[in-house]
């Protein structure tokens, strides 16, 4: 079955014939087969112009706690008792895809368009941009995962002493010969030097998310390009890792989504166009995924908004 979140933003349905888009006049979706009826949920992400729309179950008051049983009552030694094993994989892949979906909102809320590198020399040579050790380089790997996340928060602080509370997203990749370095992502350019000095451990470079010549993207969609580059190291190399955390963000700079709940589906969607004063660039549908078992539900999409006096 598909996941809910097997999404990557707005370009899974941008540009594509036949790709569901909001009527503005009806409030519905073209190609989207589902009942009117709700009740209907909606999460609100307004920095970054992104709105999810589900059907969720009717809200039931919790039932009231039942009269302890005796002791004998509850014991269960000759009464078997059924186990379903979770699968690992779908569930590392479940996981996955919701932080790739928290760290797109993240980095578009916070116009994220920067992109770093940071790596780490040589242990015996201490070469910075290549090892010349006959035996190969001596550089972190996965035993040494605490190592390099000591290595972060001391950037992270390097960043904070120097800039202040800076938007900062990083991500571990495990390189095909399984050491490990650091992506990330910042909302500011960042001298070269500036930077090494906060990262001693080796080579660090800094560069955009890619964007086409001639063509201009507005900073929602270049901040979705960049979280899109890092989002796809997510859970990469990490199957034997369970319960380590492969990206970090800085806290407590993105507000939380504002969370309605409508009984009728047209209500919703008159309501987000309402609050965003247009309808969305993109629309992706539930319903345009093949052997879709969950509820329906939509995500939208939005462009910067226009500028002050504009159309």
């Amino acid at each position: 079955m598909p996941l809910a979140a097997d999404l990557d933003g707005p370009r899974a349905c941008d540009g594509e014939a036949g790709a569901p888009q909001l009527d503005e006049a009806t409030h519905s979706v073209s190609g989207a087969r589902s009942t009117e009826n709700g009740p209907w949920a909606v999460a609100h992400h307004a920095l970054a112009g992104e709105a999810s729309l589900c059907w969720s179950t009717p809200q039931r008051p919790k039932p009231k706690p039942k009269r302890k049983a005796a002791e004998e009552d509850r014991q269960t030694d000759d009464v078997p008792v059924l186990v379903i094993a979770a699968d690992p994989e779908r569930s590392a892949e479940s996981s996955a895809q919701r932080a790739r979906t928290t760290l797109r909102r993240w980095c578009t809320s916070l116009g994220v368009d920067r992109l770093g590198t940071l790596t780490f020399r040589c242990r015996r040579c201490k070469v910075p941009t290549g090892c010349v050790c006959p035996q190969g380089p001596a550089r972190p790997t996965w035993d040494e995962y605490d190592e390099v996340l000591t290595c972060i928060e001391a950037f992270r602080r390097a960043m904070r002493k120097r800039y202040g509370v800076v938007p900062l997203a990083l991500v571990v990749e495990v390189h095909a010969d399984g050491h490990l370095h650091v992506h990330f992502g910042v909302n500011r350019f960042i001298n070269q030097a500036q930077l090494a000095a906060c990262w001693p451990h080796g080579f660090v470079k800094m560069t955009r998310a890619n964007r086409p010549k001639g063509q201009h993207i507005g900073r929602r969609e270049q901040a979705r390009r960049c979280a899109s580059y890092l989002a796809k190291y997510i859970g990469k190399g990490f199957e034997g890792g369970t319960g380590r955390k492969s990206y970090s963000t800085t806290r407590g700079l993105v507000p939380k989504p504002q969370r309605m709940r409508f009984m009728r589906r047209s209500e919703a969607m008159g309501w987000l166009l309402d609050v965003n004063g247009r309808g969305p660039a993109s629309v992706w549908s539930s319903a345009d995924v093949e052997g879709w078992e969950a509820p329906p539900c939509w995500l939208m999409f939005w462009d910067d908004p226009p500028p002050e006096g504009g159309s």
